[in-house]
């Protein structure tokens, strides 16, 4: 609803009073208590504040659709604005934008404005400060647009002041609390009032956070400097520095920070790294140019009260000192190259290297290595059943650490991924700064280029991207899950994708990669959730061929046994002597076929638990979408139903009763199971419903379309469904045992491609069918008319009865001895010698359907299946020929790499290293997961392009090699 209605009752009628005219008034009344300064009913306008903050918050919610199949109704509601779609929080945008409209956040400002910085801050303050938060967060740029809007005013220069005169008093007390701290022997606890100073602070640090979010480049500038003002501008970046600066400034001092001032030093580094990113040149330059780096630089050295404080506290502080030292090398000139200003000033290279330490990189290197790994230890001792606490393990130096308190194991891997993006942030600073010389050239004792290359090539990937006209190298924490992804899927993606142009190539990998990187998630929760799983998933391949040569064992003991044993449960359960002496034959028939039927039970199981997630979330997708559309006006209900897909089936159900009706006509004493064959219509019957479910929109129709699409799509699935049950079959009848060694097919590369090569030229081998069967109809009543007597069955007599008399016999007739005889129909009839009356005749009949069936049909089979597999080999190897001599990326030939760099340099190297195209599902896959909110420039800027299609951040025809190694090329 856009608004809510409230009604009373006033006499005849009732009053309506519009969301809007309440959020009106509510403002007016505040500003009104605004203007009465000394008379501002504080509780009431906090009242108002928390109502707006209220309804944003629950703008936030996504109430569960009932209507939808997939949704379960009892699932909690999302509350976290990182996990919203795009839909929704362009939804919830809308309703910050609405309350913007009515003025809301410049009330807010106002009474943050009015605040009395000589007193503690008050509970109004604070509530306008939440409401401001509430109204920026998810980065509207809207509601941005009114803070730079209202800085830029009259009454903006207050509001600076205030923000100004707050973190400089925080600053003071605590830079007092550091003396009183370094003059005792002991460690001081932050007094109350320092506790709700930095408190204070926090509040204020996330709103200049929030007022920067999504790179706003007009709201950071105007952090250090306000051109409307007529006085000398505020910067209040410089003072969230000169507080970081404050309480980082001795590396001992750090050793003794309580939660609290930890906490602020984390929220200090948030707001200056968004005030930073994007990039924002000017504060790039500033925060270079100031103690911010040197106070990264001994957060780096210190321990950070490591009795103190949780190993996680720490760690997650040292990553943001990380992240905001990338955060001022962002898009700056690298090797000299342009960076977009017109020059190639290293200012900021030079700066940030004078102060930072490579051997304090080196131990924050150390300590996350050591984390990560203990995270690891901790995991796998957790799921093997140890009972590890997840409170409390040991540390690298072999003492026991405190995780944070009450930690679960999805805090501990968020945590986890927070180090490793922070190491592969580190790995780019260091490679920015390699080109200093003041960072390059200082000693480095506990430096191991190797070790940390080889850790880092474990949980780093690494893509190349087109920014501000150059070549960027970027790197990124791979996922978790980026081991889990089938190599059969990969090798199927190779085998389709549409190899004309590096383009093309790179948007059906973006488009597809969402399939990749829902398989990958589901198999790496399944592996987590089982070690049996994780053990299938590992093996699969050595599991089937193992479980096959069972299979050939199995066929090989019937093989050899005699047929009085074919019953094997029957003669277990009821031996004679004949039988009994068999025995050890029927024994290990049982034991081979137990193993069998276990083994196609697990891996159908395994399958089911792999593909069928797979299935339901292709399918909640395609309704998802379907809904979008109709929402959008794109799309009809009407069209989520396809009534075409029932056209062949009514004729197949037509022909089906007629010849039903037929046969019951001419054979009125033959059962009708006879014709079994005619209930084939019933399962085509459930595929045309799955054809006409278009987009399954309720709950049966969805899981209908999934167990078809099971069923159907998956043929992997499918056939080993089948095999499970052949397996069971056998021991009824063992002949169905053999049926089994058709997995070879799935098995074996080269069984598969003979087999496709005859499924591909499918529909012209059936239409080749047809023709034999109508030539069969078309010679058995020719042959029946003029040849009745002349047709019968090998070994019979001439004047046996059971030849040909109707054209049915005659049909099956030919079929039987004609077709198999390759086309010579003289082996279905009675010899002939010239003398006889008919003989031209029979030459006639005889030599027209051996030159047609035998020569031209037959060749055409043969021809249809040679040339597919010829077709799918040239095919094949054209693909692998593309593959190898051009760069999937970038679509560099060989011949012209080569040509470019004459350095050494590997093509290789270059498709598997530089422009991989698996990395760049990976990096895909990592954006996606990661809150826009927490994104730099760069990786806003390869999401921006994603979302219209527009792939000109990938690199065409170049890389960073040709373009920074070899410049003048």
């Amino acid at each position: 609803m856009t608004y809510h209605k409230l009604k009373r009752d006033a006499g005849a009628g009732s009053m309506l009073i519009k969301w809007e005219d309440i959020v009106k008034r509510c403002v007016n009344y505040v500003k009104m208590q605004l203007a009465e300064a000394e008379a501002v009913n504080d509780a009431v306008c906090i009242r108002v504040f928390e109502l707006f903050r209220t309804h944003l918050i629950k703008a936030r919610f996504i109430e569960p659709d009932l209507d939808d199949a997939a949704v379960d109704p009892d699932a909690p509601t999302e509350l976290f604005v990182g996990g919203l779609s795009a839909d929704q929080l362009k939804q919830y945008h809308a309703a910050q934008s609405r309350l913007n409209g009515q003025g809301v956040m410049e009330v807010c400002l106002e009474t943050i404005a009015n605040d009395d910085v000589e007193a503690k801050m008050g509970p109004l303050t604070i509530s306008a400060i939440q409401l401001a938060v509430e109204l920026q967060v998810g980065g509207n740029r809207v509601t941005q647009g009114s803070v730079v809007e209202y800085i830029n005013s009259q009454a903006g220069a207050k509001f600076m002041e205030v923000l100004h005169q707050r973190i400089c008093r925080t600053t003071t007390m605590l830079e007092v609390h550091r003396l009183a701290q370094t003059s005792s022997s002991t460690y001081l606890e932050p007094n109350e009032s320092l506790l709700l100073a930095i408190k204070t602070t926090e509040a204020i640090f996330e709103l200049l956070g929030c007022m920067c979010e999504g790179h706003n480049n007009a709201v950071q500038n105007i952090l250090r400097v306000q051109t409307a003002f007529s006085t000398t501008s505020i910067n209040v970046l410089q003072d969230c520095i000169e507080l970081l600066a404050t309480m980082c400034s001795v590396v001992e001092g750090l050793d003794n920070l309580n939660y609290a001032e930890i906490g602020l030093i984390g929220k200090s580094l948030d707001t200056i790294c968004e005030a930073v990113q994007g990039p924002c040149r000017g504060n790039q330059e500033l925060v270079a140019d100031s103690h911010a780096i040197m106070a990264v630089n001994n957060l780096l050295a210190s321990d950070l009260s490591a009795q103190r404080i949780s190993r996680e506290e720490r760690m997650s502080c040292k990553c943001k000192a990380v992240t905001l030292v990338h955060a001022c090398l962002e898009a700056r000139s690298v090797g000299g190259v342009d960076d977009g200003t017109g020059g190639t000033s290293q200012k900021v290279h030079k700066d940030i290297g004078g102060s930072l330490e490579p051997r304090n990189v080196d131990r924050f290197f150390q300590t996350a290595r050591r984390y990560i790994e203990d995270e690891e230890q901790l995991f796998m001792a957790a799921h093997s059943g140890d009972g590890v606490d997840l409170g409390v393990h040991m540390g690298g130096a072999g003492k026991a650490v405190p995780h944070l308190p009450d930690a679960d194991e999805e805090e501990l891997e968020a945590v986890k991924g927070e180090v490793l993006e922070a190491l592969v942030v580190l790995n780019m600073v260091q490679q920015e700064l390699s080109h200093v010389a003041a960072f390059s050239e200082q000693e480095r004792p506990e430096h191991d280029a190797v070790a940390q290359h080889d850790f880092l090539d474990r949980y780093v990937g690494h893509v190349e991207v087109c920014w501000n006209g150059h070549v960027q190298q970027v790197s990124f924490p791979v996922p978790p899950y980026a081991d889990y992804f089938k190599d059969s899927s990969r090798q199927q993606f190779l085998k389709t994708v549409d190899l004309d142009g590096p383009e093309k190539r790179m948007k059906q990998l973006a488009k597809e990669s969402f399939d990749m990187i829902s398989e990958m998630k589901s198999i790496y929760q399944n592996a987590r959730s089982s070690p049996f799983y994780l053990f299938m998933h590992r093996n699969i391949s050595a599991v089937k061929q193992c479980l096959y040569y069972v299979v050939v064992l199995l066929n090989l003991n019937l093989l050899m046994e005699p047929n009085v044993i074919r019953d094997t449960l029957s003669t277990v359960t009821d031996p004679n002597d004949e039988t009994r002496k068999y025995l050890g034959s029927i024994y290990i028939t049982i034991i081979l076929s137990a193993v069998t039927c276990l083994g196609y039970v697990i891996l159908t199981g395994f399958l089911a638990y792999t593909e069928i997630p797979i299935v339901i979330r292709e399918l909640d997708q395609v309704v998802a979408e379907a809904k979008e559309k109709v929402e959008a006006r794109e799309m009809k209900r009407s069209e989520f139903r396809d009534f075409a897909a029932f056209t062949n089936y009514i004729y197949l159900v037509v022909f089906a009763i007629s010849f039903t009706c037929m046969h019951r006509g001419n054979y009125p004493g033959v059962p009708i199971t006879r014709i079994w064959w005619v209930l084939l219509v019933v399962p085509y019957g459930l595929i045309c419903a799955r054809n006409y479910f278009k987009v399954p929109d309720t709950k049966m129709t969805r899981w209908f379309c999934i167990l078809m699409d099971v069923l159907v799509e998956k043929p992997f699935f499918r056939n080993h469904l089948m095999l499970m049950i052949f397996s069971v079959w056998g021991l009824v009848d063992s002949v169905h045992f053999s049926v089994m060694l058709l997995d070879v097919f799935n098995i074996v590369p080269i069984m598969g491609e003979i087999l496709k090569s005859i499924t591909v030229p499918g529909m012209k081998l059936f239409s080749v069918l047809y023709l034999f069967i109508m030539t069969m109809y078309i010679y058995a009543a020719f042959g029946l008319k003029y040849f009745e007597g002349e047709f019968l069955y090998a070994g019979m007599d001439d004047d046996g009865q059971d030849g040909c008399h109707s054209t049915m016999s005659c049909f099956w007739l030919i079929a039987y001895q004609g077709i198999p005889n390759g086309g010579y129909i003289e082996a279905s009839m009675v010899p002939q010698n010239n003398s006889e009356e008919n003989y031209n005749s029979r030459v006639v009949y005889s030599l027209t359907f051996f030159m047609w069936v035998g020569v031209v049909l037959f060749n055409v089979i043969t021809g249809l299946i040679v040339d597919s597999f010829t077709s799918l080999r040239a095919d094949s190897e054209e693909r692998e020929g593309i593959l190898k001599e051009e760069c999937f990326v970038c679509g560099l030939k060989e011949q012209t790499y080569d040509e470019l760099i004459d350095q050494g340099a590997s093509f290789a190297k270059h498709q598997t290293m530089e422009h991989d195209w698996w990395s760049y599902v990976l990096y895909l896959a990592y954006l996606r997961d990661k809150e826009p909110t927490l994104m730099d420039g760069l990786e806003s800027y390869v999401l921006d392009r994603l979302k219209v299609s527009d792939f000109d951040w990938v690199p065409r025809g170049t890389c960073h090699s040709i373009q920074y190694l070899v410049p003048n090329k």
